[in-house]
């Protein structure tokens, strides 16, 4: 069996902010942008009083992408396992929640706005590991579901190239609005070099 390290070409942020968590949850457009490249960013959702302009008290939801070049994947590979490890940075939960791997396959190879839109149907598991198993300035793995290596076998089959997936909270997929911890609620992690 051979073992193949692809590390991610992208990975970015989709940042949302609205007084409403229901508009900010189903937004088409992440109105603070798409941050591309990023060696850190954010994952998850929260409410509380930004410094954002303007400033004031705001619901926010972070969702993320990954894209991997696979051309090095032989179009006949046979996929058998797949594990992504992310590296924990941050953890300012004060909910926990499932760190979900999710279909990225309408993101664009440089993230766009309207990618965090389009990770709103994505609600499939490809697998998850929840916030209270994430290790700080360490690697965690999470295992591809059945769904998340057909995925990647039919990208891999098809000689697609690249091959890309999100990763949303399991609160924001079941669009459950941050619990109130006083005046604030924070349901975050920062996550930091992505690999598979």
């Amino acid at each position: 069996m051979t073992v193949a390290t692809i590390e991610a070409i992208n990975a970015g942020s989709l940042d949302e902010r609205h007084a409403d968590y229901a508009t900010a949850q189903a937004a088409a457009v992440a109105s603070e942008g798409a941050f591309n490249d990023q060696e850190s960013f954010s994952l998850g959702q929260g409410y509380g009083v930004t410094v954002l302009t303007p400033p004031g008290s705001e619901f926010l939801i972070w969702r993320d992408g990954l894209v991997f070049d696979i051309t090095s994947l032989p179009s006949g590979a046979i996929i058998t396992a797949v594990t992504l490890s992310l590296y924990g940075v941050l953890d300012t939960s004060d909910t926990d929640f499932n760190i979900t791997i999710v279909s990225g396959s309408n993101l664009a190879n440089v993230l766009v706005d309207t990618d965090y839109g389009d990770l709103l149907a994505a609600t499939t598991s490809y697998g998850a590991l929840t916030t209270a198993g994430l290790l700080l300035n360490a690697y965690s793995d999470i295992v591809l579901t059945a769904t998340g290596l057909a995925d990647l076998q039919t990208a891999v089959t098809l000689g697609m190239g690249r091959w890309r997936v999100g990763i949303r909270s399991s609160r924001d997929i079941s669009a459950t609005t941050p619990k109130l911890n006083g005046a604030d609620a924070w349901e975050y992690v920062g996550i930091y070099g992505l690999t598979t």
